[in-house]
């Protein structure tokens, strides 16, 4: 059987594992007695062998999970209903591209699948990167998510993106973009 380490505002439960996305919700709203709006609105997230918080939104997100369902923490949190969309249209498609495999100590590894090849690379015009000054940003694109206009290139957020101090949104095509990172610096 396996079991799930829940963690809702910081209090941890330990549950038998559900087997479906509906069911973990179910479990959710069970024991942490939340009304159907609160539950619409409720994040399920991860955070990954590279410390990446990994978002959970629907059944075959989910079922990737399970296989390593019991070395993570799901974390759950109720945010207001415009977050969660823009959110949930942003990371739906980045979390799909994801390879979740076992290293040969049985430990778990998600990997990225390579998005950057030479011919797949996307480029993001009209956005500068606030370090290094490129007029397009090549690959992916780092957005604060507290700054106002706060871009960072591929190259510079690998160096510097922790200095930074606030949480980044990576942005891997410009379509996938909430709303409100869309400012360009002029």
């Amino acid at each position: 059987m396996l079991m799930a380490t829940l963690s809702f505002y910081n209090e941890l439960q330990i549950t038998e594992c559900p087997y479906t996305f509906c069911s973990l919700k179910e479990k959710i709203k069970e024991l942490y007695i939340l009304n159907d709006n609160q539950l619409d609105t409720c994040l399920i997230s991860f955070k990954d062998n590279n410390s990446i918080t990994r978002y959970i939104f629907n059944e075959t997100q989910y079922d990737k999970v399970i296989p390593i369902i019991e070395s993570i923490i799901l974390k759950i949190e109720i945010v207001d209903e415009k977050r969660y969309l823009s959110l949930a249209s942003l990371l739906y498609k980045e979390f799909d591209e994801l390879n979740l495999t076992f290293d040969n100590k049985g430990k778990n590894k998600i990997e990225d699948i390579k998005v950057n090849s030479k011919e797949t690379q996307v480029i993001t015009d009209n956005i500068k990167c606030n370090l290094c000054k490129c007029e397009k940003i090549e690959g992916i694109r780092y957005f604060c998510g507290i700054c106002q206009n706060f871009n960072l290139c591929e190259k510079c957020e690998e160096k510097f993106g922790r200095a930074h101090g606030h949480p980044l949104l990576k942005i891997r095509k410009p379509e996938f973009a909430p709303l409100y990172c869309t400012y360009k610096i002029v």
